[in-house]
């Protein structure tokens, strides 16, 4: 990403478009004060152009939302992998696909989205609470008794990992590779302008990093081909199982063996870095806001509502692409058909003109629904109930069996430059062992 590029409208001329100035969304400091440049770009520079990327980043609430709510002109055709190697492309030929759902628009995505979104909807997950109490607990006894853990490494990235492992019915001794695959397969995504295969907004990483993620996606795609067929085969109580049954009015497949393979790792991609960083920013606002643990503890009601401040606080998600299909005009300022946008959903969960004192976590916020932290419109995320329901367990559990945690003494919140996810270092908590 340092080697980025400038590609994209040729029509555009960035020296006159209104820019951020000094703005380094690469930066350490940009990623761990998200709060601090939020606030400032609401206020200043709602609509910006960012020249290293050569896109637009949007950060006002009304801005964001009714773009995520107009396919139409708002595109999520905006991103794809990066290309396989030609000696390695014939290996994948599930994962190396432009069939992704957050790629896609309707009505391509629709056929594709309605399955999936059914498979996760709140009366199909009846009883995953109890799968995550009953996985959180064998965590919880791997640390209880050393009076101190690194949450997020210890506790939540493992939970959202074994409990994804478990909905899709991948063998949980095969849960680290999937870990592998599904980072390896994040890491290729990138903007591109859909016309021209070989034109990316960013230059591409390294060949030596490129060929050995796609080296990891062969295995992948070996291995998830051979679980979904034996799934196919011999359907358990499981999403892949559900999926694969799907018949059309025809008698064909809703979705194919090959789409399943690629969802079977895409789901994975797409959800349990997000949840375990909503399990630990959870924590971290109980443990740092006056009085939140104990209201939390006196009437467990309210957890739901800390759980949707907390995705407001903290979006796991940081933004979206999005690519113009004609011209449009936001804030006073045309913006070119074929022109990248970057929604920035942390700073549209900031905005003061929806949000008032946006940095002040409040339980009681009447409209705490209008965040945009699980997206809006066809691309809200099917998995926000599974989300939610992840979340909740694992904090009850947590705070049953370690009623006295705390963060370690001289904890700062620190994150990994991204503009896709929030990427959290590390929670590290302590306890009185008895």
């Amino acid at each position: 990403l340092p080697n980025s590029k400038m590609s994209g409208n040729p029509n555009m001329n960035p020296q006159t478009l209104p820019v951020f100035p000094d703005l380094d969304i690469f930066s350490p400091e940009y990623a761990c004060n998200r709060e601090k440049y939020a606030a400032r770009a609401l206020r200043d520079y709602p609509l910006h152009f960012y020249k290293p990327l050569n896109l637009w980043i949007v950060s006002k609430h009304k801005d964001v939302r009714s773009a995520l709510f107009t396919p139409q002109v708002f595109s999520s055709v905006a991103f794809g992998l990066l290309p396989p190697p030609d000696d390695i492309a014939p290996r994948v030929p599930d994962l190396y696909t432009d069939v992704h759902l957050p790629s896609m628009d309707p009505p391509e995505h629709t056929k594709l989205r309605v399955p999936v979104q059914q498979a996760l909807l709140p009366g199909r997950l009846v009883g995953k609470d109890e799968v995550v109490r009953r996985i959180a607990n064998e965590l919880i006894d791997t640390f209880i008794d050393k009076g101190e853990c690194d949450l997020l490494h210890d506790f939540s990235y493992k939970l959202a990992l074994y409990l994804i492992v478990d909905l899709l019915g991948i063998p949980k001794e095969r849960a680290e590779d999937y870990h592998r695959w599904s980072n390896c397969f994040f890491q290729l995504f990138t903007p591109k302008v859909p016309e021209r295969a070989d034109a990316r907004f960013f230059v591409p990483m390294p060949e030596e990093v490129l060929r050995q993620n796609w080296e990891d996606l062969a295995e992948a795609n070996d291995y998830l081909r051979e679980v979904v067929e034996n799934l196919d085969r011999n359907p358990g109580n499981n999403m892949l199982s559900n999926l694969l049954q799907l018949r059309e009015p025809d008698g064909s497949r809703t979705i194919t063996i090959s789409a399943n393979v690629c969802n079977a790792l895409e789901f994975g991609a797409a959800g349990h870095d997000t949840t375990a960083t909503l399990i630990a920013h959870l924590t971290y606002f109980v443990l740092t806001t006056p009085d939140l643990k104990d209201t939390l503890t006196e009437d467990p009601s309210l957890i739901p509502a800390a759980i949707s401040e907390t995705l407001r606080r903290r979006c796991p998600v940081d933004g979206l692409f999005r690519r113009t299909l004609s011209d449009v005009e936001l804030c006073g300022q045309k913006i070119e058909s074929g022109s990248i946008v970057y929604l920035d959903l942390t700073a549209a969960n900031l905005d003061p003109d929806v949000f008032p004192e946006p940095e002040t976590f409040r339980l009681n916020r009447d409209n705490i629904k209008e965040m945009v932290s699980f997206g809006f419109g066809r691309h809200v995320c099917a998995g926000q109930y599974l989300s939610r329901i992840e979340a909740k367990a694992a904090y009850e559990e947590l705070m049953r069996r370690i009623p006295n945690m705390r963060l370690a003494d001289g904890f700062k919140l620190e994150y990994m430059p991204s503009v896709a996810t929030t990427v959290l270092k590390g929670l590290p908590l302590v306890w009185d062992k008895n």
